[in-house]
């Protein structure tokens, strides 16, 4: 059984940390283009395909983009902070589990009744959720 820390900045400037436990690997079906994007974010590299891309500054930053919005930035602490830009959609949802993927195995975002959550059901996902690595 596997103990992630997960620290977040709340929308009204509260913040808090959550600890879950994962019990076993979750295993996310990922398609061809999150499997490039993983390997782009993975090896640091520019990538872009279709209405997905990473880019990587001068500083260290990753950035993970679908449609031009950044849904992810991986800081060169390792730290991530995750967004749906306002788009709770399948596809948004499924590119922030690839990138979650990278790092965090087990961990990733899922919807009940139309909320969605990081990790467990105690977890509420908002944008700007930040992950400390």
């Amino acid at each position: 059984m596997t103990v992630h820390k997960v620290s977040t900045n709340a929308p009204q400037g509260r913040f808090f940390v959550a600890y879950y436990k994962s019990k076993s690997h979750k295993t996310f079906m990922t398609r061809k283009i999150e499997r490039e994007m993983q390997a782009a974010i993975a090896t640091r590299t520019n990538w872009r395909k279709a209405n997905t891309s990473v880019e990587v500054d001068s500083e260290g930053f990753t950035s993970v983009r679908l449609h031009g919005n950044r849904i992810a930035e991986i800081e060169p602490n390792g730290d991530i902070i995750l967004s749906s830009c306002g788009w709770d959609t399948v596809t948004t949802k499924s590119r922030l589990n690839a990138v979650l993927d990278v790092f965090l195995s087990g961990c990733g975002i899922f919807q009940k009744d139309f909320t969605w959550y990081v990790g467990d059901l105690s977890t509420p996902f908002f944008d700007g959720f930040r992950i400390t690595r």
